[in-house]
């Protein structure tokens, strides 16, 4: 099977292999001019790398094939991304970070990332069939890690799935199954002392495995508890498919696996159930899309959690739902801001996305279905190529936005 896996990487490898090449060209020049140490970054990607499936481990390996850039830097770009941009970030001043007041007697990383907001609705409280949930995506990097519409068909016992995710890589946070099992998660940085990248069970790893391995609720509930919760990150996982919806806090530093069935739940980036750090920004965004909610009257509609989705309250910046490149947009140290790159709105039981390619507020969603008449450039992530500079351009960010 991980044959199978790994023609799949070549083949996407090669769909992706103009966006991949410029992110990693671009990170090689950004790490030769202020000549930070790459081995560590390199080290723990190494690390991850062994620690994944196989399969998902045979995949990168299809992909590095087909690419002609340094496959130490692109397993730094594809599992190390959050640390590499912290270092260029270190390396320019300052990188704009929220800071954290801390709660937890855990770890988290000396690179901290407050990004993501997501919002789940089950169906008793929707104007749709299915439960709702959507992601805004944040990450740092200043635009280099370019996004596209991702598909995987079924392969032997492993369901297809859609999602929009980095060109590149093999891990995935959030998307559709062919069961219409949908998954997403916020990240939460606390992780335990002792357990290394050769241990640790990323996130990203956990998301894709529901998507290919599960076909409801209940047995993605059930992969996730089958691992030791000391070994994860901190996050909170959405789960929904055709018959229920059901949000998880995974808190390894407590080593729990709390379950909270409620008909409308928004995280962000802090645990709710247990402790952890409580960025600024999360705590903003998280009342934010609270207020929100709470002043729309139900059933919800697509429509409504897309203008959760846009929101801009605190101004397009950190401090919102839809978070913009700040002033200093343009500057090396940038690298340290989280910006929104991708908005994701699924419904259970449906394997389709509509999805956003850089900011919501923007670019706004359109639909597009497993199997279904995809535009090639948003496969291979030409269409970021092509918009990113929004996320470089704050002047262009504000006269539109």
């Amino acid at each position: 099977m991980d044959d199978e896996f790994r023609e799949l990487g070549r083949r996407r490898g090669r769909l992706q292999r103009e966006a991949i090449e410029w992110a990693v060209d671009e990170i090689d020049e950004l790490c030769a001019d202020t000549g930070i140490d790459r081995t560590p970054l390199v080290e723990n990607a190494e690390a991850t790398l062994e620690n994944v499936p196989s399969r998902h481990r045979a995949a990168f390996e299809g992909m590095a094939e087909v690419l002609d850039v340094g496959r130490d830097l692109y397993a730094a770009y594809a599992f190390s991304f959050s640390d590499l941009a912290g270092e260029l970030a270190d390396a320019n001043a300052s990188g704009g970070r929220s800071r954290a007041r801390s709660r937890s007697s855990g770890r988290h990383s000396r690179h901290a990332s407050d990004g993501c907001t997501n919002v789940l609705v089950a169906d008793s409280h929707t104007a749709t069939e299915g439960a709702l949930a959507f992601k805004n995506r944040d990450i740092v990097g200043r635009g280099i890690r370019p996004v596209a519409i991702v598909e995987q068909p079924a392969i032997g016992p492993y369901h297809g799935y859609i999602t929009v995710d980095t060109c590149g890589t093999v891990l995935l946070y959030k998307g559709a199954n062919d069961a219409g099992l949908v998954a997403a998660n916020t990240h939460i940085d606390v992780t335990r002392d002792e357990v290394g990248p050769d241990e640790a069970v990323r996130n990203g790893t956990v998301v894709r495995r529901i998507l290919e391995e599960c076909s409801t609720v209940g047995e993605a509930r059930a992969l996730v508890e089958s691992y030791p919760p000391r070994l994860f990150t901190g996050h909170s996982l959405l789960l929904a498919d055709a018959e229920e919806s059901l949000l998880l806090e995974v808190d390894p530093i407590s080593e729990s696996v709390q379950p909270v069935d409620e008909p409308v739940v928004a995280r962000t980036n802090h645990f709710l159930e247990s402790e952890s750090p409580v960025p600024i920004s999360s705590e903003e965004r998280l009342e934010r899309a609270r207020a929100l909610l709470s002043t729309t009257e139900w059933p919800y509609s697509r429509d409504d959690l897309r203008r959760v989705s846009n929101d801009h309250e605190y101004v397009p910046g950190e401090y919102s739902i839809c978070r913009h490149a700040g002033e200093n947009a343009a500057d090396p140290e940038a690298f340290g801001q989280e910006t929104t790159v991708s908005a994701s709105l699924f419904e259970g039981g449906e394997a389709a996305v509509d999805a956003a390619i850089g900011y919501p507020c923007l670019d706004g969603f359109a639909r597009y279905e497993l199997g279904g008449d995809v535009p090639e450039d948003l496969l291979s992530g030409r269409r970021w190529l092509e918009q990113v500079p929004p996320i470089r351009q704050k002047q262009k960010v504000l006269v539109r936005g």
